[in-house]
């Protein structure tokens, strides 16, 4: 792992922002305006195929904030894997119904790992959600570091 991958993890954290609210009041988070062609794709990889979404970028910023900490690879790795799905049940079917492709995660839930209640389902299909997203972050921020490396300048401040 490039030993700039932390700093490119605090630069994509610092290059997203609030841009406004859902209609249930819930933050919307998109990358700053001239973000580098790197962070995008990272996003867009992150979004695992599918419209912008806020509660994708949410978990992007989870991943970095854990990535930017630094440690050997697989320390980052393995604390990538504890992020936990939500616990509140209404949270989760949120979840679900925020993307038809969320259903595919519960039912992969139910095939794989024999979820027996619908909250396990939903629980078990929003952790693999998670861990997908969360690798390409990681698997984006290591390919974009040994891109970005020679020629790095931070270009977005935290609060700016």
């Amino acid at each position: 792992m490039p030993a700039i991958v932390p700093k490119l993890a605090e630069e994509l954290l610092d290059a997203t922002t609030i841009v406004g609210s859902s209609p249930t009041g819930k933050p919307i988070i998109r990358l700053k305006p001239g973000s580098p062609p790197w962070m995008q794709k990272i996003v867009a990889d992150a979004h695992l195929n599918t419209p912008p979404d806020s509660s994708v970028y949410r978990v992007i910023e989870i991943a970095a904030d854990i990535i930017m900490d630094g440690g050997h690879e697989w320390e980052i790795r393995d604390r990538l894997t504890e992020i936990e799905p939500m616990q509140d049940v209404g949270d989760l079917e949120e979840w679900l119904e925020s993307n038809r492709r969320n259903r595919a995660y519960a039912n992969m839930a139910v095939q794989l790992y024999n979820a027996e209640t619908h909250e396990d389902a939903l629980s078990i299909g929003q952790k693999i959600w998670i861990d997908e997203i969360t690798e390409a972050v990681f698997e984006g921020l290591i390919e974009a570091g040994k891109k970005e490396a020679p020629m790095y300048k931070p270009r977005f401040r935290r609060g700016a």
